[in-house]
Parts: C-alpha cells; structure tokens; sequence
C-alpha cells in the first residue's frame, strides 16, 4: 500500500510522503469497556476525534493567554493586532466544541462587537492612508 501511494502522490502530483509516516487506529470508543481508545487526527490546530472536535493544547494556551491580556488591558485599550488575533481565535472556539471557553471567560469582559470595531476602524484607516502601510512594513 505504501509503496502505491508514494507512487500516485510522486506521478501525478510530484508530492513525496512525509518521512515519519505513521499509520495507527482512528479514535473510537471500546464496546465493551466503554473506553475511548486509538488516537485522534491532530491537524491545523484541532484534534479531531469520531464524536467531537477540540483545540489542540498549544493553541488553547495561546488563546487563554491573549484572553487575559484583553481582560487585563480593558475595551479601551486594546490593540488592533490583539483584537484581530481575538477574532481569528474565536473561529477556532466557534467550529470547535470548546464554546464554553468564549462563554465563560471572554464574553463577560470583552464583546466581539468591540473587537470588530476595533478592526475595522483600523482598515478604515490604513485605506484612507496607502503610506501606513508602508510604515508598518
């Protein structure tokens, strides 16, 4: 089988095979012991399993630190990177199965609304302005 899919992947697409390929067993749960057994598909910042999709532990440690950061600093002062970072993790809270985490810590302080606003004030801005690019290059 490998050695197929090493051959289709190099002529038809010019791809090669990651060197540490590995094949192991999907995720699933033990009839008979009701156990959750086999592994997870860790991918673009998710672990997907059979019934449920997660954030993958580096990138909850980043957002809870960002989280804090926004808490810390208060609506007022934050920054336009911090508030777009906010936005595309909250993609990540919102396909995942992790909406508690948006619910119970970011919500009550910091409301989405304020961070799009944030970012869209800032475009607004660098749209009316072509040299602020530049600069910030």
């Amino acid at each position: 089988m490998k050695k197929k899919i090493e051959e289709v992947l190099n002529k038809d697409y010019g791809l090669k095979l990651k060197y540490n390929w590995q094949v192991y067993r999907f995720d699933y749960i033990d009839k008979k012991t009701q156990e959750r057994k086999g592994r997870p598909i860790d991918f673009v910042g998710f672990k997907f399993y059979h019934d449920k999709l997660t954030i993958r532990k580096t990138t909850y440690k980043r957002i809870m630190k960002l989280i804090h950061r926004l808490i810390r600093k208060g609506v007022d002062n934050i920054s336009f990177h911090d508030a777009a970072s906010m936005l595309s993790y909250y993609g990540f809270i919102y396909w995942s199965d992790a909406k508690g985490l948006y619910t119970k810590l970011l919500k009550p302080h910091v409301r989405l609304k304020d961070l799009k606003k944030i970012v869209r004030n800032e475009y607004i801005r660098r749209s009316k302005d072509p040299l602020i690019e530049e600069e910030d290059d």
